[in-house]
């Protein structure tokens, strides 16, 4: 997650915390953690959680302003591996004027690649190398955006990615690093680059949340889920629309194929998840056994064998479909291919989930009393269908494939080639 605020206080900018702030603010963060979440060590031991805090108290200086405070902060939040957990400055900290790092990158373990070049120096090309930023070593750079944070392989790329899209807004909040960038490349270059604005590194990129169709060949139907969020009754009654539409059309010209793609998909809400599946799937089914909540202090678990009847629509598709995930399908997006694996309702093809089949949701936020960080954090967790307690586990594609460097940095999108290249076979 990123920051998105555009106007920059110069009372928070210039605000000085004394140590009790500090401690303040930081004991807010931990008692959420330690008595508001469930199960916030599922994902993190909670033995090195102890650690870094420990290291954290111990580091508390006797004066800090609001970046340093969320320098000191952040390791911890990070360390608890679940993106449901997140620190934030507060929206008006930011300034409109403020030049990012203006490239889009590929972080690969501790190596930073040039994905795409939206500065004004055009000799720095796809794929090259970058090994350092004004003198910081690409290596450094990454472990401190890592920050503690031991990882399993799907984990570890779901960091990688995560980070990919907002790797320009951690370079201010955590090294300070804006306007200009010295950058040193593989090849032995050494250039002077001029940052863009936040607008400018934001307009590359797609960010319509909208469901997208289209027919590949003219047969196989191809939907795209980026997002599954809705606020208000109208949010879900659009979103219906346009799915409902997708299989009229499938319907109109027979089409017995389809594609689902949730890749990338952060999430929002299992209902919008159901409106979908319930087009494919004619038997109950269910995306959550149960779910964990705190009451008063206490960990309450409430089992659900209730399953969810499919709603009745005459466009239902009885064809075959196969349904793309990768490891940034996350939260909602993840129950949904848990549901649709475990109830066989087609073919899968992806990643392994970085989540696993036990997760955090219902996430609320507080600003810390004194510095106003926001802090971000889950209140329930949730038990996803073929969960055990006695092992953690992941959700598994049936054809599991992770692109390779060359294939990221070409465009190609081999998950789709597989797709259609199982629908021929």
């Amino acid at each position: 997650m990123t920051n998105c605020g555009q106007v920059r206080s110069d009372n928070l900018s210039k605000k000085i915390f004394l140590r009790n702030e500090i401690e303040q603010d930081f004991n807010e963060i931990t008692n959420i953690i330690e008595t508001k979440v469930p199960s916030p060590f599922y994902n993190c031991p909670k033995e090195k959680y102890d650690s870094v805090k420990q290291h954290i108290q111990a580091n508390i200086p006797n004066s800090a302003g609001l970046s340093d405070l969320y320098k000191l902060f952040y390791p911890l939040v990070q360390t608890l591996n679940d993106a449901h957990f997140s620190l934030h400055f507060p929206d008006n900290y930011f300034a409109n004027t403020t030049k990012y790092f203006p490239f889009k990158i590929i972080i690969t373990r501790d190596k930073i690649f040039v994905k795409e070049n939206l500065s004004d120096e055009k000799s720095i090309g796809k794929g090259n190398e970058v090994i350092s930023i004004n003198s910081i070593p690409a290596e450094n750079i990454i472990t401190t955006i890592r920050s503690c944070n031991f990882k399993s392989s799907s984990e570890e790329l779901f960091f990688e990615k995560w980070n990919e899209g907002v790797f320009y807004k951690r370079l201010f909040t955590l090294f300070n690093l804006s306007d200009t960038f010295n950058i040193t490349l593989s090849n032995g270059k050494s250039l002077k680059i001029i940052g863009i604005s936040e607008q400018l590194l934001k307009h590359s990129t797609n960010n319509d949340d909208k469901p997208i169709f289209k027919l590949l060949n003219n047969q196989i139907g191809y939907l795209k889920i980026p997002l599954l969020v809705w606020n208000q009754n109208a949010d879900r009654e659009s979103f219906d629309k346009s799915i409902d539409s997708v299989f009229t059309v499938l319907q109109s010209i027979k089409g017995n194929k389809l594609i689902i793609d949730i890749r990338d998909n952060p999430g929002g809400s299992s209902i919008l998840a159901k409106d979908i599946l319930d087009y494919i799937y004619f038997k109950p089914y269910t995306l959550s056994n149960g779910e964990v909540d705190m009451e008063k202090g206490v960990i309450k678990e409430a089992l659900d064998t209730g399953l969810h009847t499919p709603a009745f629509h005459a466009n239902k598709f009885t064809g075959k479909t196969i349904l793309l995930n990768n490891v940034l399908t996350y939260s909602s997006a993840h129950m949904m291919q848990v549901g649709f694996k475990y109830y066989q309702m087609g073919q899968t093809i992806g990643e392994i989930s970085s989540e696993p089949l036990f997760i955090t949701g219902e996430v609320n936020n507080l600003g810390l009393k004194n510095s106003n960080l926001q802090f971000y954090f889950p209140t329930s967790n949730f038990i996803l269908p073929g969960f055990e307690k006695r092992k953690k586990t992941y959700y598994t594609p049936v054809v599991t494939y992770t692109p390779t460097l060359a294939e990221r940095l070409s465009d190609q999108d081999i998950f789709l080639e597989k797709a259609k290249n199982l629908f021929d076979k």
